[in-house]
């Protein structure tokens, strides 16, 4: 039995999409504040009915720690999603609804090297992320991308959270 400051995925699972936004970037600010990473690094908004071009908050710094144990990159951006994302939709996530270009903020990320990381409220195993993050890399291909195989694209399901 989990004691009263701990959480479970299945709690997690039961986050509506402002509330996992929110929990997203009272993380992002923590482990920042955690590492000596200024809190201006962080960036994110709660407004999640406007486009965001493929993001919901990021983290950028320069100087400092390389990387954290939740940062995996000085410049990671996160796509929050509480509802369910099976690996088809993974793709369209990158795309505009055109299926040819790619998200502006995907792009950004990717193009100078940093991580993209999906901040997912369900819980996975590895035999249900592969599939998702294959679809992910199927988007940067057919949006001609080179570093379609090699891009670091991860997944926060609601077991790593």
């Amino acid at each position: 039995m989990p004691g009263i400051f701990e959480i479970t995925y299945s709690d997690v699972e039961r986050l509506t999409d402002i509330q996992l936004t929110s929990l997203l970037i009272k993380l992002l600010y923590s482990e920042a504040g955690k590492n000596g990473i200024y809190a201006n690094a962080v960036g994110g908004s709660l407004n999640i009915t406007v486009g965001d071009g493929g993001e919901d908050a990021h983290i950028r710094w320069v100087g400092g720690v390389e990387r954290t144990d939740w940062f995996p990159n000085r410049y990671t951006l996160f796509q929050c999603k509480a509802t369910n994302m099976p690996p088809a939709t993974c793709k369209k996530e990158f795309l505009y609804k055109d299926g040819i270009k790619l998200k502006p903020q995907v792009e950004n990320v990717l193009n100078t090297g940093g991580t993209y990381i999906l901040f997912y409220s369900k819980g996975l195993n590895d035999s249900q992320i592969t599939p998702r993050i294959n679809k992910f890399r199927e988007a940067l291909r057919e949006a001609g991308k080179g570093y379609a195989d090699t891009a670091d694209i991860q997944i926060y399901d609601a077991n790593k959270i």
